[in-house]
């Protein structure tokens, strides 16, 4: 398999970096961008871990960010998608089904966030 990983990538990391600072603790590329292969549709799958909860300016600088750079899906830049989950390691250890998330960001929320309606509290990474 030809592994690449999009400069989307780059841009995510240098802001979230600038945006979380010493607060993480990792940031990992996941989903078919490492197991089988980014496809022309794919989006970007970034995890970030915490050492603690966000606050509400760090969530409205990321949102800002992400709308900035994340692919709309079907755009004809060929600009990729990006979804973004930060999980603060308080949520998940120790470990407590459902998990929760810190913060999400995906294209399908896009309109309400558009629309300044968004997401305050932790969503369930399963059910």
């Amino acid at each position: 398999m030809n592994f690449v990983i999009p400069d989307i990538v780059k841009q995510v990391q240098t802001f979230v970096e600038e945006i979380l600072g010493e607060s993480i603790i990792g940031i990992y590329l996941f989903g078919s961008a490492v197991v089988s292969g980014l496809r022309d549709d794919s989006d970007v799958d970034i995890l970030v871990a915490v050492n603690e909860p966000l606050t509400l300016k760090q969530r409205k600088d990321l949102i800002t960010q992400l709308m900035a750079v994340s692919g709309v899906v079907g755009n004809t830049q060929f600009i990729r998608p990006v979804e973004l989950t930060i999980i603060a390691v308080c949520d998940v250890v120790p470990w407590h089904f459902p998990p929760q998330a810190e913060f999400v960001y995906g294209e399908w929320l896009r309109k309400e966030l558009e629309a300044g309606r968004w997401q305050h509290g932790h969503p369930q990474l399963a059910e």
